[in-house]
This record gives structure tokens, C-alpha cells and sequence, in this order.
């Protein structure tokens, strides 16, 4: 889990971004990003109800919250970010989940090296 000065919680955050940042898609995630002067940088979650029940959506926001965690060093520092989920990924393994995350923030160019 990220650290709480990591996330993203409020609604208009996540609205702004969604309305004024950039986005690169994959087939099982996109990644919604916008410049800021604040640090340290923010990071939410969205996964639709359409996906899954509750547990799936959980399990799912657990894998890619682990992963960035773990990239965190390496992502562009500029930016606040919110990934989100599409329809299918809930069949993944969570390996080749972590993999798509890996995927999506190499093509967006926001992280520097794995």
C-alpha cells in the first residue's frame, strides 16, 4: 500500500486530472497524469464496479498499488497520477498484471529505468 502522503482521495483531485493531464492506454489499464509543483507526488486507484464484486476490485487495487510502491523511486516526480482499471484485467494473474503496469508507465515514459 502506498504511503498516505501518496494518494489521491478527493474527488475534485481526481477530477482535475482526469479533465487536464495527458493519458496513455493499454488494453487493461490506462494512466491519466498532470504536471504539479507539489511534492511529494499523489497516486490514485480507479477501478469501475463493473468489474468484478468488491473483493476482486480490492485484490486488484492491493496488486497495482504493491507495484507502484515499488516502482515509486523510479516514476517522474512532476507529475500526480491515476491509473485505471479496464474491463478483463480481473482474469490476469497478478503477475502479468504487475507486468502491464510496468507496460503502461515505460510507454508514458514516466519511469527512468526497472
Amino acid at each position: 500500500m502506498l504511503n498516505k502522503q501518496n494518494r489521491l482521495k478527493k474527488n475534485k483531485e481526481f477530477q482535475y486530472i482526469f479533465k487536464r493531464g495527458e493519458s496513455y492506454f493499454t488494453k487493461y489499464l490506462a494512466v491519466f497524469f498532470v504536471k504539479t509543483k507539489i511534492t511529494p507526488i499523489k497516486i490514485g486507484f480507479n477501478i469501475s464496479s463493473k468489474i468484478g464484486n468488491s473483493v476482486v476490485r480490492h485484490k486488484l487495487k492491493r496488486i497495482i498499488s504493491e507495484r507502484v510502491r515499488e516502482l515509486l523511486p523510479n516514476i517522474n516526480k512532476k507529475y500526480n497520477y491515476v491509473i485505471v482499471c479496464r474491463m478483463g484485467i480481473e482474469n490476469l494473474p497478478n503477475e502479468k498484471i504487475r507486468e502491464n503496469v510496468d507496460y503502461l508507465l515505460n510507454k508514458a515514459g514516466l519511469i527512468e529505468s526497472i
